[in-house]
This record gives structure tokens, C-alpha cells and sequence, in this order.
């Protein structure tokens, strides 16, 4: 007799133990084995982890690494999705806020004072001018600000800096905006 057509009462109480012990083991035992199959592949796991993985082995990494390039893509646009609107993207606005005048011998950049290209050293624009561009940009839809100053290095531009923050603070903080800033 198959055990879906009589019904509980139709056993005895041992001989329903039995094969209710019998079907939660194979169900326990299919569980064990499909998660010793997530537990070894890394991908996966990283790919299920609620937070930042720190104690991979080298032998995960390794797989992790030699992982086709296109799968990855894949699974990264994957996880990306369970936590941004795919049709969605961040508008950010970029203001150079000192250009030219880098003491720096960069070859690929117009911001270097060694190369000819046109490009005339400014002062740093003024907290006012840069709340307005960040209001403007906020204005036109952007959710984050970046700022770019042409320097090599920063010293002697304590002040600057200390402007840079203040810049920095009011639009996080009253503009509600990101910030990202480049010192270059």
C-alpha cells in the first residue's frame, strides 16, 4: 500500500514513526547535499552573502578569478539589479573648480603648466560660485556633485583645502547631494 492512500490512523503509531523518520532523513539528506553544492561553489556564495565576505581562501579566490569573464558580468549585472533600478543612472555633474597651473609634468594632461595647450591657470573659484553650479546641477536633475582642482601636491594649500570642506559640507549637508572631489 502506498503511504498517500491510507490515511494516519490506518498505522500503527510505531510503524508510522518509522516511515515518517524514514522521509524526514531522505528530506534532511537532500537538503545536506544541495547545500554542500552552494557551499563549495565561492561564486555563489558571494553572490547569496547578505554582507562582505574577509575570510575567502585562496583556493575560492582562485576559483572566483578563473570564472569567464562574461559570467561575471552577468552575475555582477545580476546583483546589481536586486538592488538598483536597471533602468535607472545617476546623474552627476563635474565642475573644475581651479584648472591649469599643476607644477606636475604630466605628458597626457592639460592641466600640467609644461604643456602647451591653451589652458590658463585660474584661482580657486569662489564658495558662492560653486553653491550656485551645485544648485544649478541639482536643479537639471543631478544626485551627485564632483569638484576638480589642478594641483600636484597640497602643500601650502591649507586654506584651500579647509575651502574644499566647507564646499563639501553645505552641499551634502544642505543641498542633499553626493560629493565627490579629485585633487589632482
Amino acid at each position: 500500500m502506498m503511504l498517500s492512500t491510507i490515511s494516519r490512523k490506518q498505522l500503527s503509531r510505531s510503524t508510522f514513526a518509522i516511515i515518517s523518520t524514514t522521509i524526514n532523513t531522505t528530506a534532511y539528506k537532500s537538503r545536506v547535499r544541495l547545500m554542500s553544492t552552494v557551499v563549495t561553489d565561492p561564486l555563489k556564495i558571494a553572490l547569496s552573502a547578505e554582507k562582505p565576505i574577509h575570510n575567502w581562501s585562496k583556493e575560492d579566490i582562485t576559483k572566483i578569478y578563473n570564472t569567464p569573464l562574461m559570467e561575471l558580468l552577468f552575475q555582477a549585472q545580476v546583483q546589481h539589479r536586486k538592488y538598483n533600478d536597471p533602468a535607472e543612472i545617476q546623474l552627476c555633474t563635474l565642475l573644475s573648480i581651479k584648472t591649469g597651473g599643476c607644477t606636475e609634468d604630466c605628458k597626457y594632461c592639460a592641466q600640467s603648466s609644461k604643456n602647451e595647450t591653451g589652458v590658463k591657470a585660474e584661482k580657486m573659484i569662489k564658495f558662492d560660485a560653486v553653491i550656485e553650479k551645485a544648485k544649478q546641477a541639482k536643479e537639471n536633475g543631478s544626485t551627485r556633485f564632483c569638484m576638480g582642482a589642478a594641483w600636484r601636491d597640497m602643500n601650502g594649500r591649507k586654506s584651500g583645502l579647509k575651502r574644499i570642506g566647507e564646499m563639501v559640507k553645505y552641499i551634502n549637508d544642505e543641498l542633499k547631494m553626493e560629493t565627490c572631489v579629485t585633487l589632482d
